[in-house]
């Protein structure tokens, strides 16, 4: 959404390469530095964001009143798949953070 506008559009793929999956190029764990695996205080936070919701939630409009929403987000496998295309992007904000896109 933008100025109060919300835009949508058809859109389809126009790639004809080889696709890579994970396993393609994922590096050897003797290469990986420390900083980049998810440490275990962590790893809980990236199961839930993960699984599947299908909640109910409330939120504070701008007016002051409180309404509720069906909140839907599909499962997610995890870890990721070797053999499979990544669906898992690490964000830059903290480095830690998983996106869905």
């Amino acid at each position: 959404m933008r100025r109060n506008a919300v835009v949508t559009s058809d859109a389809s793929e126009d790639y004809h390469g080889d696709l890579k999956t994970l396993g393609n190029v994922v590096v050897p764990l003797s290469k990986v530095l420390e900083n980049y695996y998810v440490g275990e205080a962590m790893l809980g936070k990236w199961h839930y964001l993960k699984e599947l919701h299908n909640e109910k939630r409330a939120k504070k409009a701008a007016d002051g009143s409180v309404f509720t929403y069906n909140y839907l987000e599909a499962l997610m496998v995890f870890p990721d798949s070797l053999s499979k295309l990544v669906q898992t992007i690490l964000t830059g904000e903290d480095g830690s953070g998983v996106s869905r896109i």
